[in-house]
């Protein structure tokens, strides 16, 4: 999860009690969503039920999601609306091709990121609003 406005996390109610019932679904998030979705009912629910998994991501640090994916967040300036930080993520697979995703964000210049070199970097860029 990038970050915490409706439009990204609000999905995650469909994996509880009353609708898939899941087991264990591995949600990647900072610190920042994890303790939001923690300290906040209905979310904490889905932690409590084990439903959702929550598996923390440093920011700027690599962490392998499977034999050959990898992901990385980058903190990005946050929308107004959103109730923690924000993250874009870069997803390496076999350690060669890179696809960015990035949330909305109209305001890279306050990231810190120049998004256009960051683009050229990837063989893949989707870029949110």
């Amino acid at each position: 999860i990038t970050h915490c406005s409706a439009g990204h996390f609000i999905g995650l109610l469909q994996l509880g009690k009353d609708g898939l019932d899941a087991l264990e679904v591995p949600v990647y998030c900072t610190f920042s969503v994890a303790s939001f979705l923690e300290e906040n009912l209905p979310f904490s629910q889905l932690i409590r039920r084990r439903n959702i998994k929550i598996i923390n991501l440093a920011i700027g640090s690599v962490c392998k999601i499977s034999s050959n994916i990898c992901v990385e967040p980058l903190k990005v300036a946050a929308p107004k609306e959103s109730l923690t930080d924000t993250v874009s993520f870069v997803f390496s697979v076999n350690s060669s091709k890179k696809l960015l995703y990035c949330p909305s964000s109209s305001r890279w210049e306050d990231s810190g990121i120049e998004i256009r070199a960051l683009c050229n970097e990837m063989e893949c860029a989707i870029l949110d609003g």
